[in-house]
């Protein structure tokens, strides 16, 4: 925000010392959005599993990252869940902190994440492929403008993703927004969704997987949302 006042009021001087400079500041915001834009739908595209542990202190064994035996490094925040094939030589079982300690399991083992995220997601035996990609940049561009319009309003911005025909599932902003810089690090994932009550499902032919769980639109009333269609 600092960056950008502080680029008006040079484009501001410019625009009144060569004529029309209401017209002329009018574009230069204009470009300096479209600008700060595509910045932020480059740093959105940042993957970083650490991102997807609690911070909830109330879970303390969800604020790392678990080293599954079979092979897996796996984080959630109990509404997004990252499990990403990897070697855990030496670790297996563990829950590692982002800082690099190691979390007691002694009165709280990790949550199986198995559960709910099944090996027989992408079978095609209950969940469907989306065959209408998110699309991660206007995403990104969407998240930007509507966060800082939300925050001034005191609302919570939601998308509305239409994945089928109509058919649309409710996705809370902050959350979306981990879930494409999966989609965006592993462009090969494909995307399944069973219907908008279950969690939305990226999985990759290697077994790297994200899932991102839906908001109950019956439930909106609780929160005042800003509604972002996709």
């Amino acid at each position: 925000m600092k960056n950008r006042i502080l680029i008006e009021e040079a484009l501001a001087e410019l625009c009144n010392e060569y004529g029309e400079p209401e017209k002329m500041i009018e574009r230069a915001r204009k470009l300096i959005t479209d600008f700060l834009a595509s910045q932020t739908a480059a740093n959105v595209g940042k993957f970083d599993l650490s991102k997807f542990v609690a911070k909830d202190d109330l879970r303390p064994v969800m604020t790392g990252i678990y080293n599954d035996p079979e092979g897996y490094k796996v984080a959630t925040d109990a509404h997004t869940l990252c499990a990403l094939r990897s070697d855990v030589s030496g670790f297996e079982g563990q829950v590692i902190s982002p800082k690099g300690e190691v979390i007691s399991q002694e009165y709280q083992k990790y949550p199986n994440w198995r559960v709910v995220c099944p090996a027989y997601i992408g079978d095609g035996t209950e969940f469907l492929e989306v065959k209408n990609p998110i699309d991660i940049k206007r995403v990104a561009e969407l998240w930007k403008s509507a966060k800082i319009e939300a925050k001034a309003s005191g609302e919570v911005v939601v998308f509305d993703y239409e994945y089928s025909g109509g058919e649309t599932i409710r996705l809370k902003g902050e959350y979306l927004v981990k879930f494409i810089t999966f989609l965006n690090a592993y462009p090969e994932a494909k995307v399944y969704i069973y219907d908008d009550t279950r969690p939305i499902y990226a999985i990759d032919k290697d077994g790297n997987r994200c899932l991102l769980v839906p908001l109950k639109k019956e439930l909106s009333s609780w929160y005042k949302e800003k509604i972002v269609n996709i």
